[in-house]
């Protein structure tokens, strides 16, 4: 998420247009993107969000220590410019001691997000097929089913890097309570589950790459939205043709409705 003067990126603009129901440049352009592993993607990770920050301020599921931390801190640091050095100050305390989820109310979230989207039977679908024609590659020879798992693992891992066991914070122990604080045994203080996919090393070194190629097709995905549209040019480099006569019919729409 981008700081709160900053531009939305592409993904927030589409995430917030998804979650309105919103049909926008935006969500037009998405339409016309030829990638579709991409576009599913980057659709499903924005409802995975939207739906995500819908529970928790319903109280249906518990925020994620570290977001709640760093709100804190932020206001902390707006505190500190107003020099009100006080309130600042226990806004800082409050942040250090907020204690990360438990390793069940972590899955339980993760469960209940999961069930509510409607993007992820289709991106299941093509990641699921864009793994099956990676390990068919000679140089990997991965088994259509070991692909397919490694596949729905990578496209759960994506959506929530977050570590199971410490709530991504890498650490185990809650000092403020007198315990004695070590380092996460399940992700190795990294805070995240990316490295620990796959059952040996050559399924690791897969989903590895896996994950990389969604990280890479959903970037392709985000730029080819934003050149369809435009976003950061002049009066000199008009909109997409079918974009802008998919807009004017969405117009025309609106207008006979009113």
């Amino acid at each position: 998420m981008n700081e709160p003067n900053q531009k939305p990126s592409i993904e927030e603009q589409y995430a917030v247009a998804l979650s309105y129901g919103v049909q926008s440049s935006v969500v037009m352009a998405a339409c016309l993107q030829r990638d579709r592993a991409g576009v599913l993607l980057l659709r499903l990770r924005a409802e995975y969000d939207a739906v995500r920050g819908e529970l928790e301020k319903a109280g249906q599921i518990a925020p994620r220590g570290l977001d709640r931390a760093r709100v804190l801190r932020q206001e902390a640091e707006r505190l500190k410019k107003a020099e009100r050095w006080l309130e600042a100050e226990a806004l800082i305390v409050e942040a250090e001691a907020i204690q990360p989820r438990t390793k069940a109310q972590v899955k339980t979230a993760h469960a209940v997000i999961l069930v509510a989207l409607t993007a992820l039977q289709g991106a299941r679908q093509e990641l699921g097929a864009l793994a099956v024609r990676m390990g068919a590659n000679p140089k990997r020879c991965l088994e259509p089913a070991t692909a397919l798992q490694l596949a729905g693992r990578v496209l759960d891992v994506w959506l929530d890097e977050t570590c199971h066991k410490c709530d991504g914070t890498g650490r185990i122990g809650n000092r403020y309570a007198g315990d004695r604080e070590r380092e996460c045994t399940a992700c190795k203080g990294s805070g995240h589950r990316r490295d620990i996919l796959g059952d040996s090393l050559k399924q690791t070194l897969f989903a590895r790459d896996l994950f990389a190629e969604v990280q890479r097709q959903v970037g392709a995905a985000a730029a080819g939205i934003k050149a369809a549209i435009h976003a950061d040019s002049g009066p000199s480099k008009p909109m997409h043709p079918e974009l802008v006569r998919r807009l004017a019919e969405l117009r025309g729409v609106d207008a006979a409705a009113d």
